[in-house]
Parts: C-alpha cells; sequence; structure tokens
C-alpha cells in the first residue's frame, strides 16, 4: 500500500471533507453533482510553487429532475460564517464573488442558488441565495450565525452520523427547493 495517502486522508481539511461527504450523499440517487475546480495560480512570476485559488462563484452544481442548484458549500467547527460585503474588503469565509456568483445564476427560471451551511457540531441548512442577500443588505453584522441564518428561510438538512463521514438528505432537500416546501424566496439584488 501506499501509507501516505492514509496521511493525506488524515489531513483533509473540513471543508474537503463537506465536500467528499455531499459527493458520498448523492452518488447512488438520480442527481448529477460536479464539483468545480479550483485554478491554480503561481505564488510569483518564476515561482515553481503552485497554489489553488478559491474564485470560483458557487462549489457544486447538482442537477436534478430538470432543475440546476449551484451551490456553495460552508463548513465551520464555529458559530458562524464571516461574510465579505464587498470586493475591497480582505477575503472572508463567505466571499463576495460567491454571492455575486449565485445572484446571477440565480436569474434563470429553474435555477435554485444557494448556500449550504453546515455547523460541524450542530445542524446543516440551505438558504437561498436571495434571502441571504435580502438579510445581509439589512444587517451591518460582519458573519452570521445560525440564529441569522434560522431568520434567511432555510431548510434543514437532515444530516446522520457514521463511523467517521456523514451522509445528508441531498435529494430530499433537492425535492423541497423545487416543492418550495415553507421557502418564501424574497427577490433582492445584490
Amino acid at each position: 500500500g501506499f501509507p501516505f495517502i492514509f496521511a493525506l486522508e488524515d489531513s483533509m481539511n473540513s471543508g474537503k471533507k463537506l465536500e467528499k461527504d455531499i459527493k458520498s450523499s448523492v452518488a447512488k440517487e438520480p442527481i448529477y453533482y460536479l464539483r468545480l475546480k479550483d485554478s491554480p495560480s503561481s505564488f510569483g512570476q518564476d515561482s515553481n510553487y503552485v497554489r489553488f485559488t478559491g474564485d470560483n462563484p458557487y462549489d457544486i452544481l447538482m442537477f436534478y429532475q430538470g432543475y440546476l442548484f449551484p451551490t456553495e458549500l460552508k463548513n465551520t467547527k464555529n458559530t458562524s460564517f464571516s461574510v465579505q460585503k464587498d470586493k475591497t474588503e480582505p477575503k472572508k469565509m463567505i466571499k463576495y464573488n460567491q454571492i455575486k456568483g449565485l445572484t446571477e445564476a440565480s436569474r434563470y427560471e429553474g435555477v435554485y442558488a444557494g448556500f449550504l451551511f453546515n455547523f460541524e457540531e450542530g445542524k446543516c441548512y440551505w438558504v437561498d441565495i436571495r434571502n441571504f442577500v435580502g438579510f445581509i443588505s439589512q444587517s451591518s453584522k460582519k458573519s452570521v450565525n445560525e440564529q441569522d441564518i434560522l431568520q434567511m428561510n432555510p431548510i434543514e438538512i437532515e444530516k446522520k452520523k457514521l463511523k467517521v463521514n456523514y451522509r445528508y438528505s441531498i435529494k430530499e432537500l433537492l425535492d423541497k427547493i423545487v416543492r418550495k416546501d415553507g421557502a418564501k424566496i424574497a427577490t433582492t439584488d445584490i
């Protein structure tokens, strides 16, 4: 075997672990799942070192029953997610280009764009980008916590702990979004 593979698995950051768990959660469902790859950029003009930039408008695309779900996955061990409200601010957990990208995607019929917020020690929610933008545009806060998310008309996502990983009820979530169960979606431009 290759022992370094196990070391990589153990050191996987919590965001990558969430992506892996979401992908595994939809593997046997009739859902097309695509993870957008981060683009590489070098540290300097003549540098041999490459890092991956997070400039994608969102992490994943899911396609289900004729609907598209651009989704940004957010995971925290803490109690809140910091928000970059405009591009002049330093980058935060929720980046301005992600808010802008999800908002642009949501302008099309049949597209449901939003954030999946996972509190590692608690619950998991999906929030439509329009509800998120409506909330942050009315708030002077620099971050959002679970109480804030509950004001954004979220849909709670059931999650089940396996031995190490989690499984998330993504198909049920997508069904609820399409049916708009409990989701009165506001319309706010960024």
